[in-house]
């Protein structure tokens, strides 16, 4: 019989927030605001829109593209931790959600279209910086 997993709430809500970004209109506002139409020349004829990525410009059809957070959600330097309350018990070295949740749900002016491959390269930059590295 497996062991059940030890539940993690700063783990499931920053998932639940997570998906829950991915229904925000800023997302469609980042989009809509440099969606170009398709060049003539496009291969795929049946693409309508296509972006470009804020780093490197090259065109993307959208499916190739993610909306990044100019600003990371969780710091460079560091998750802050949890304020503490008597209204509450914290694990050891809990993280504060409101930093995640503020800096999850921002307006379009503070996303960008990025490649895959360049949204990659800047996740690990940021992680590095994060883990010290």
């Amino acid at each position: 019989m497996k062991k059940p997993k030890r539940f993690i709430l700063s783990a499931f809500l920053k998932n639940a927030l997570r998906r829950l970004s991915y229904k925000i209109r800023a997302r469609t506002e980042a989009y809509a605001a440099v969606r170009i139409p398709r060049p003539a020349d496009w291969p795929n004829q049946r693409v309508k829109w296509v972006v470009p990525c804020a780093v490197c410009t090259h065109l993307f059809e959208m499916g190739d593209t993610q909306c990044d957070h100019i600003e990371p959600i969780i710091p460079v330097t560091g998750w802050p931790l949890a304020p503490e309350s008597k209204l509450y018990e914290l694990e050891p070295n809990a993280k504060d959600m409101n930093v995640l949740i503020y800096r999850t749900f921002v307006s379009a002016d503070k996303l960008q279209i990025l490649c895959k491959p360049c949204h990659k390269d800047k996740s690990a930059l940021e992680n590095a910086k994060r883990s010290g590295k």
